[in-house]
């Protein structure tokens, strides 16, 4: 049961956050996919390096926890949010100065930079560098039927209103709708979730 349900949140994982260009290609036509999936894939990035450090932490959280040793637990994730959100925190300011000249070497200065999108793309990398300490609390207290609840609400809202948004305002909303939406229905849930797992 157990590992159908994080086959399960893995899928509505994928389905939640990978449809992007899609809704991109039907909001503004195909020539709109090609700046916004080379500014998520550095923007991308970010969060990659952030899940690499708290990933670790699922293992641990799980013999920690199997002992009783919540303190521990509560003590070690901190460190990892911080870390995650000062280095989320740095690089997007990093990747907003330097968007522009990487751009132009991926795609020959074919490619201009749409800070409005980027934006709204780096608040969702220091969304998920911020949360994703926490799912592994709760992988490591097999928390998962939560987070595939999570999951469903999100995808459900959140995926038709990128694309009604996107066509009223352009891509950047689907940028902006995915980061609102990802903070209330996953990022301050699964925060308190957690907190009570250290309770």
């Amino acid at each position: 049961q157990t590992g159908l349900a994080f086959f399960v949140l893995s899928v509505l994982t994928a389905l939640s956050l990978s449809l992007d260009n899609y809704l991109v290609g039907k909001a503004a036509g195909m020539d709109a996919v090609t700046p916004y999936a080379l500014q998520y894939k550095i923007a991308g990035m970010i969060s990659t390096v952030t899940l690499m450090l708290s990933t670790p932490m699922w293992t641990a959280n799980g013999e920690a926890l199997s002992r009783g040793d919540y303190d521990w637990v509560k003590k070690a994730t901190r460190k990892v949010v911080w870390i995650s959100l000062l280095f989320s925190a740095s690089a997007s300011v990093g990747c907003l100065l330097f968007a522009k000249p990487v751009l132009d070497i991926l795609s020959g200065g074919a490619v201009a930079v749409s800070y409005g999108t980027l934006l709204g793309m780096c608040l969702m990398q220091v969304l998920l560098s911020f949360t994703s300490p926490f799912f592994m609390v709760l992988n490591g207290a097999k928390i998962i039927r939560f987070q595939v609840v999570m999951y469903l609400v999100f995808a459900a809202v959140s995926l038709p209103l990128k694309s009604f948004f996107a066509e009223m305002l352009g891509p950047a909303a689907i940028a902006w709708t995915g980061a609102v939406f990802y903070l209330f229905f996953i990022t301050v849930p699964t925060f308190l979730r957690a907190r009570k797992v250290f309770l």
